[in-house]
């Protein structure tokens, strides 16, 4: 039974997050885990390209989850060098092929380049017949970053419209109003396709990364970048409409401090968005934001959209409980110091004892 004060919500289901290895993977690890379930990426540094590399990742996830951890949905990076026959052969080593362009983002190097190639396609279509879907990381590269995502829509709808409407597209962190009216219509005309969105994208605009001496702060250093304020509008009603086919993925993508600390030059891409943030956070926008409905569109979004759209199975779970009360955003990590999205903001819910 829980506690007086203590709030009840469900576990999330976390479609899009980085768990990272070694010791950053023990660093960030104790602060992922309350979700239902978890889409851990593969671009390592060495890519998780093949079943054999997706299930050794796999066994040492699991290795060190705790009973009521969450269920790992495992995933593929497809190269130029993907054999679709691989594909169909890793069928039951892995749950979605994940697509990254080339040199866009961390650790990107063996991305994909020529979205029109015949050995892509196929390895796509392979995809379909396994019942496999296919997240597709949409940027591209352009002299202002700002324009990325927008660049590739025309090529990802190219792609997505090729196959059977049944088939599973994903695109991830989506964070422009074009990008979200383009998949909007695709769901229109009847085919699968979803998107994911995050916190950092809905609430921070490119204005948020100038501090008052005019220096970027590369903790908001991120991938695709955190847009103008029309499309941070954009993507926060979205989360807050819950749509069919709209899904959370945090982008959970930790690095060290000290890498941060470098400058917005030097920094690599991506914000570490925990537990104790995520969950509290996203709860109460929506309990401020979402209407008479909130309830409703809350529980769409971290969790029956992406049951419904994968066909997951609804699996009982422990309810994660908050409290409300005010406290200063500061999550230690250990071995390795990742300081977290919000640092030394105030939330207004925090995660119970």
């Amino acid at each position: 039974m829980p506690h007086k004060g203590h709030i009840e919500v469900p576990r999330f289901c976390q479609m899009h997050d980085h768990w990272r290895e070694g010791e950053m993977f023990e660093s960030v690890a104790p602060h992922m885990g309350l979700c239902l379930y978890t889409v851990p990426m593969p671009n390592l540094k060495e890519p998780i390209t093949s079943r054999d590399m997706a299930s050794l990742y796999e066994k040492q996830l699991v290795a060190t989850k705790s009973k009521s951890g969450p269920r790992y949905l495992m995933t593929i990076q497809v190269t130029p060098d993907t054999d679709s026959k691989e594909i169909r052969l890793a069928r039951d080593h892995f749950w979605a092929l994940k697509i990254l362009p080339l040199g866009v983002t961390t650790n990107s190097k063996h991305g994909i380049e020529d979205f029109s190639d015949q050995n892509f396609l196929k390895v796509i279509k392979m995809a379909g017949k396994c019942d496999k879907a296919t997240l597709i990381h949409c940027q591209g590269k352009t002299p202002n970053p700002l324009d990325g995502e927008e660049a590739m829509l025309g090529i990802v709808e190219k792609l997505i419209t090729r196959y059977p409407k049944d088939q599973r597209f994903v695109l991830e962190h989506f964070s422009t109003e074009a990008g979200i009216a383009m998949v909007k219509r695709l769901r229109k005309q009847g085919f699968s396709v979803g998107m994911t969105l995050t916190l950092h994208g809905a609430l921070k605009t490119i204005c948020d990364t100038f501090g008052s001496d005019g220096q970027r702060d590369p903790f908001l250093k991120v991938q695709p970048p955190l847009q103008i304020s029309k499309n941070r509008d954009a993507v926060f009603e979205a989360m807050m409409e819950a749509e069919a086919g709209t899904m959370k993925g945090r982008d959970c993508a930790a690095h060290p401090e000290e890498a941060k600390l470098k400058g917005w030059d030097e920094a690599p891409s991506g914000i570490f968005t925990p537990d104790e943030v995520d969950i509290p956070l996203t709860y109460w926008l929506f309990q401020e934001y979402g209407g008479k409905k909130w309830r409703e569109r809350f529980e769409r979004f971290v969790r029956g959209n992406a049951i419904k759209f994968h066909t997951l199975a609804n699996i009982p779970s422990k309810p994660v409980r908050l409290v409300k009360e005010d406290w200063e955003v500061c999550v230690p990590t250990f071995p390795i110091v990742v300081r977290p999205f919000m640092q030394g903001e105030i939330l207004h819910y925090r995660l119970a004892s």
